[in-house]
């Protein structure tokens, strides 16, 4: 489902990917499901999800404007 969902995210258009949530395990696998072109993942949050933890900048999203979810 991940590589069909990365897949679709391209097709539509999608070029910048942020994962929230600990770690970045899915933003790795982009890799390997999207190479032409390059994506660009952004772990967002990273591990540290505790109350002091705040999101990068590409996680704002002032920054990345609206993102229709996929159901």
């Amino acid at each position: 489902r991940f590589l069909e969902g990365a897949r679709r995210l391209r097709a539509e258009g999608a070029t910048t990917y942020v994962e929230i949530g600990p770690g970045g395990v899915l933003s790795g696998m982009l890799h390997g499901c999207l190479s032409d072109p390059d994506p660009e993942p952004d772990a967002g949050l990273g591990p540290d999800l505790g109350p002091t933890a705040t999101p990068t900048p590409a996680a704002d999203p002032g920054d990345t404007g609206t993102v229709p979810l996929l159901r």
